[in-house]
């Protein structure tokens, strides 16, 4: 190659460079370091007044990245705005601010009745939040910390009982209750005025683009993060660690939460929802759980690698504890739960939760049960006109180990309106055990009210209890326990079209492996150890 072709190349490449070099300039133009507006990142100053001034600055040249580099922020709500990625660079924290620091804004104005309790009602009293935006991201290996501001007792359950008696709702023991009057319609609320009483870390509502990858929450108050109305949402690699709800998905779209940590040992570390916060039934749909963990710590154990078993241990994925609105076209896989309660899927509000696909899910030091799945009548929703619905669930690929001795899998359907369509499939369930035979003549009763799998105590089958459900398919289930137990491994209710394939469990002598009821129809038995096949 001759010298001036060299040479040429070499302008070339020095050309190529600097116009690269330009562009990573132009790129930091659109980068707004908090510092540069006024933070201090001292840990004592508030530092949230700062922190939107840049937000704003970002805004008004039509958006860009705000910079919180390392420091302790000390902040009350920071508003995020369109087209803005707040980054929380690694070493940054930001720290509620306490209570008594009135840095939270007021809650909205609010008209009832509320058909759900102050933490769905209320958005602008968080430490984060948006309404109406498109194309926000909350990014970086920083930290949140709620520091149990949250709170103004122990800091341990952060609800608030001045926000919940707002939305027509009042305390009992550790939740807000909605109350109802004589017509069974939501009582309003008592006309409080707006408060300043911050209640949540993360808040987005009717948003369009969310983005939250990388960050971890720390305490993060009633919600650690809380999505709802919003479409296109992404949560990706996110670790929480938190006295209450981890991440809420309630009345939104086409929603992947991915690769993430969710400790939360008092109350649900994934829980999607479908109230009427929103002042319509708007279904939860298009959602996708992957790559997950969720557990039942003791709050701060999953960050500093103890992992002390929590008291309540909860920390599950559960839908329906809000389900107004309903669920479908839902995948939940490669998933695994430790210390905490099981997988629960639940529609009791009037709506449907149908189209869904679980798999590859591992349970270990399973708390109560390990997958219960129910409709029920508590219609905690306006104009309700038909039953709640479940139909169309596929779940297969299940390992759990050391389930509790209320029971492994927990179904139950509406006598007037069963369960359609469910299919569980490859299925490894070991229980503690320590059933009696008194325990195996339990009559249940029928599930009604709030969700809760602890509506009757220890079932009458350690395995699986089924009842009221339309075409019940069960395949490859092994079932064993680890103490002494005299209860059946399944007992079956009101079942038309059930299916087993090579069912096998463990039994006390003189106990059968399954019992079937007057009402089971269409049964079809191969395969199965001790239950003879069908005809």
């Amino acid at each position: 190659m001759k010298p001036k072709n060299r040479l040429s190349i070499g302008l070339l490449c020095l050309g190529v460079f600097l116009a690269l070099l330009g562009s990573a300039r132009a790129d930091t133009s659109a980068l707004f370091n908090v510092r540069d507006h006024g933070a201090t990142g001292d840990g004592k100053t508030l530092d949230h007044l700062a922190i939107n001034k840049a937000i704003e600055a970002a805004a008004a040249t039509g958006g860009g990245t705000v910079w919180v580099p390392a420091g302790r922020y000390l902040s009350g709500s920071i508003r995020m705005k369109s087209n803005i990625e707040l980054h929380i660079d690694a070493g940054a924290v930001i720290v509620a601010a306490p209570q008594s620091a009135n840095a939270y804004d007021e809650t909205e104005e609010f008209k009832p009745p509320a058909y759900q309790d102050g933490g769905h009602t209320y958005f602008r009293n968080s430490l984060i939040y948006g309404i109406g935006l498109e194309n926000v991201s909350i990014t970086g290996h920083g930290m949140i910390d709620g520091l149990g501001a949250w709170d103004s007792g122990d800091g341990l359950f952060a609800w608030n009982p001045i926000l919940d008696r707002m939305s027509g709702c009042a305390s009992e023991g550790e939740r807000p209750v909605l109350k109802l009057g004589p017509d069974g319609k939501p009582l309003p609320n008592n006309g409080l005025p707006p408060v300043r009483r911050g209640n949540k870390a993360i808040a987005f509502k009717l948003c369009k683009n969310v983005l939250v990858r990388d960050v971890t929450i720390f305490r993060g108050g009633h919600f650690a993060l809380i999505v709802t109305g919003c479409d296109r949402v992404t949560i990706d690699n996110v670790t929480v660690d938190t006295n209450r709800d981890g991440i809420n998905v309630d009345s939104c779209r086409n929603v992947m939460i991915s690769n993430s940590r969710i400790n939360a040992p008092y109350d649900d570390a994934i829980t999607p929802k479908s109230s009427y916060a929103l002042g319509e039934h708007r279904i939860t749909e298009n959602l996708m759980i992957t790559n997950c963990l969720v557990t039942g710590y003791e709050v701060g154990s999953l960050l500093d690698g103890t992992r002390v078993p929590g008291k309540n241990q909860v920390g599950r994925i559960k839908f329906g504890t809000e389900s107004s609105g309903g669920f479908r076209n839902v995948t939940i896989t490669n998933c695994t739960f430790h210390c905490s309660m099981g997988l629960a899927l639940m529609s009791v509000d009037g709506a449907v939760l149908e189209n869904f696909t679980i798999s590859n899910i591992t349970m270990t030091d399973v708390r109560k049960y390990g997958i219960h799945i129910t409709t029920g009548t508590r219609n905690r929703s306006p104009d309700v006109t038909k039953p709640s619905r479940m139909r169309n669930v596929d779940i297969s690929n299940i390992v759990m180990d050391g389930v509790d001795k209320m029971a492994g899998i927990i179904i139950t359907g509406i006598p007037e309106q069963p369960i359609e369509n469910l299919r569980l499939e490859n299925i490894r369930l070991i229980t503690r055990g320590g059933g009696t035979r008194k325990d195996a003549q339990k009559e249940i009763p029928e599930q009604g009210g709030y969700p809760k799998a602890v509506w009757a105590g220890d079932l009458s089958a350690y395995g699986i209890f089924a009842r009221h459900v339309k075409n019940l398919e069960l395949s490859d289930i092994s079932i064993t326990y680890e103490r002494p137990e005299f209860r059946p491994a399944a007992r079956f209710y009101n079942i038309d079209g059930l299916r087993l394939v090579n069912l096998n469990a463990q039994v006390a002598e003189g106990v059968n492996v399954a019992e079937f009821a007057s009402d089971v129809r269409r049964l079809v038995v191969r395969d199965s150890a001790g239950i003879p096949n069908t005809q």
